[in-house]
């Protein structure tokens, strides 16, 4: 009978230290969980403000709206990068090239006072006139 209560006051033992380790420094925050969000040094639409509408698919009238999402981390760096909506592979190329140019000096998400990693989504429009 000791070494069963010995066994479950190890196991609940432990499962409160990866608690602990496994907090909030590992999740990633989503814009509804946070206080503020993570602000990129070039401003709201400065990713926007670098991308150079791909030759070939203004020659062909490609357009379309491509959404990327990435996690801003608590160092300022971009990581996990995904297209989360794809319009052409001309204009997913071009949102790739572009926020690739721009992985760090983020400030990150704040929650309860705290900086925190939080996940980013950002469309970038791709419209001909």
């Amino acid at each position: 009978m000791r070494l069963i209560s010995f066994f479950y006051f190890v196991l609940a033992f432990g499962i409160s230290i990866n608690a602990q380790t496994t907090g909030s420094a590992d999740k990633i925050f989503l814009t509804d969980e946070i206080d503020s969000v993570a602000v990129s040094p070039l401003g709201s639409h400065g990713l926007n403000r670098l991308i150079r509408y791909p030759p070939e698919a203004r020659m062909k009238g490609i357009q379309g709206e491509v959404v990327v999402s990435f996690v801003v981390e608590l160092n300022g760096e971009i990581s996990d990068i995904r297209l989360v909506q794809k319009a052409h592979p001309l204009l997913d190329d071009e949102t790739l090239r572009v926020v690739n140019l721009h992985p760090s000096g983020w400030t990150p998400a704040i929650k309860d006072g705290k900086p925190v990693r939080s996940l980013y989504s950002l469309p970038m429009k791709f419209f001909l006139r």
